[in-house]
């Protein structure tokens, strides 16, 4: 399964690649693909992994994410998974970042 996020901060290669090597270190996550351009990050999940998690890593590396359903938890984000509702994410350009599978 193909996952997209939006990661701010990024503003060169390097960061892709810092940003690429934090996600991909959190269970449940494989291939991960960043472009700091459009500030897109492209998941592709081995597994079920936490958002609250992926949140983390990015944010311990340096940088912000921005994680569709991460708000809408009931108060413990570490029981809410990597949900397959869309695979579309906009920009903070409104573009529309499409995943394919």
């Amino acid at each position: 399964m193909s996952k997209g996020i939006i990661v701010t901060g990024m503003q060169c290669g390097g960061c892709e690649r810092i940003v690429e090597k934090a996600i991909g270190a959190v269970d449940g996550v494989g291939d991960v693909e960043a472009d700091y351009e459009s500030n897109a990050v492209r998941l592709d999940l081995t597994g079920s992994p936490k958002l609250s998690r992926i949140a983390e890593a990015v944010d311990h590396a340096g940088y912000e994410a921005n994680i569709p359903n991460l708000d809408q938890t009931d108060g413990d984000e570490d029981d809410t998974e990597v949900e397959d509702e869309s695979d579309d994410v906009e920009t903070s350009d409104d573009e529309v970042v499409e995943n394919s599978e």
